[in-house]
């Protein structure tokens, strides 16, 4: 599992899935949380934002 302590590493590495992927607990918990139905409803604006924030981290 990729989960991170509050003593271990300060940066989260987003390129790594937080749950382990070899189990299917940890497939489907990725998947509804990485797949979120309110971004329907979000606009292309707000997620350009978003994708901004997230390659400023990177």
């Amino acid at each position: 599992m990729a989960e991170q302590s509050l003593a271990g590493s300060s940066r989260i590495d987003l390129d790594e899935p937080r749950y382990d992927q070899n189990t299917f607990k940890g497939r489907a918990k990725h998947f509804f949380i990485t797949t979120n139905p309110l971004n329907l409803f979000t606009s292309s604006s707000q997620l350009a934002s978003a994708k901004t924030i997230v390659e400023g981290y990177r």
